[in-house]
């Protein structure tokens, strides 16, 4: 993959795929081909299901899988904007006196807040015989997989529950490591545990926002298969709970049936419109756009914001706070939704 088909991949990555059952079917214009490694968050592979969004990176036996759900935000109003005497009539008489220079200086002061708050990374460890040598997205089952030289790593964030999977060969040593940008907005670090399935992580956010991730694990032949839940205290009252029943769950039905389910979703959502383009760079770029609609965008889910459901995982707040703006940022990536059927 080039470096300009690189940057088109740049919102986020995801692991879905088939382990050993050899490779991927899909025709090229519905795969992105990177080479190992991948060194950052913004040039990974992107997966997701409308709320919940991962980034597959890494290298060597080292994955990295960055996790972020749409509904993570820190809503405090910015500390200039609820000054008293601060209001629109405020904005027009100072802009037709003349006085933008005052205007700035009192309420276009940078705050951490309000922003989309970063999530957690999912570091898996495999044993040092497996050297990533490839990343693949296929866009048509929404599937990611590593290449380690005759076995695969797969991954998929299900389309139809609220349940990530990855599994991956050989034994794995599973980590969640919070993301330390929270520091400046004044959160404590997040509490982490594990017993002998899995490890956890929970933050306390502002405005009584907390927020739970956890990666359960279970051998499974010669490999390691893992499940992963995101959930809030907008859900449940308890959201760790949440998310440890949700894996539990998750693990006792199986992968082979999660991805059965997954697949019927993304076949359903594909068989609603085609484009032919001689061009298969251009045909691709099409694909993944279309295939952002259905891995950063769902019914009863957030709308995309800057960085879709893939915050950036470099220990920084996102991007202009990953938030929503009022031009073509949000407008542009819903272009051709409606026409395409998606």
């Amino acid at each position: 993959m080039n470096g300009r088909e690189r940057a088109a991949a740049r919102c986020g990555a995801l692991l879905l795929g088939s382990l050993w059952l050899g490779p991927i079917a899909a025709a090229e214009p519905f795969r992105l081909t990177l080479a190992a490694p991948i060194d950052r968050w913004d040039e990974a592979v992107p997966l997701g299901n409308g709320l919940m969004g991962g980034l597959l990176w890494g290298g060597a036996n080292e994955l990295r899988l960055s996790l972020d759900r749409g509904d993570l935000w820190d809503l405090r109003p910015h500390p200039a904007f609820v000054r008293p005497g601060f209001d629109y009539a405020k904005v027009v008489e100072l802009a037709a006196a003349g006085r933008t220079d005052e205007l700035n200086k009192e309420y276009s002061r940078v705050s951490a807040f309000p922003t989309k708050l970063p999530g957690a990374r999912l570091v898996v460890t495999l044993d040092p015989r497996y050297q990533a040598r490839e990343f693949q997205l296929d866009m048509k089952q929404a599937v990611g997989s590593v290449d380690f030289g005759g076995e695969r790593a797969a991954s998929f964030f299900s389309a139809s529950e609220p349940v990530a999977w990855l599994r991956v060969p050989g034994a794995a040593r599973i980590q969640l490591v919070g993301n330390p940008a929270v520091k400046s907005l004044g959160y404590q670090p997040p509490a982490t545990g594990g017993d002998g399935e899995a490890t956890w992580l929970v933050q306390e956010a502002a405005l009584g926002l907390r927020y739970a991730m956890v990666a359960a694990s279970r051998p499974l032949g010669t490999g390691t298969l893992v499940a992963i839940a995101m959930t809030t205290s907008h859900e449940a009252a308890d959201p760790l709970a949440l998310a440890r029943e949700r894996t539990a769950a998750a693990l006792d039905k199986g992968y082979d049936a999660a991805l059965a389910a997954h697949l019927r979703w993304w076949k359903e959502f594909w068989g609603r419109s085609s484009v032919q383009v001689p061009d298969e760079n251009i045909l691709r770029h099409y694909h993944l756009v279309q295939y952002f609609y259905g891995a950063a965008s769902r019914r009863g889910a957030p709308p995309m914001p800057l960085q879709g459901v893939w915050t950036a995982d470099e220990g920084d707040l996102p991007p202009w706070h990953g938030d929503y703006h009022h031009d073509l940022n949000p407008q542009l990536p819903y272009w051709a939704c409606l026409g395409s059927g998606h």
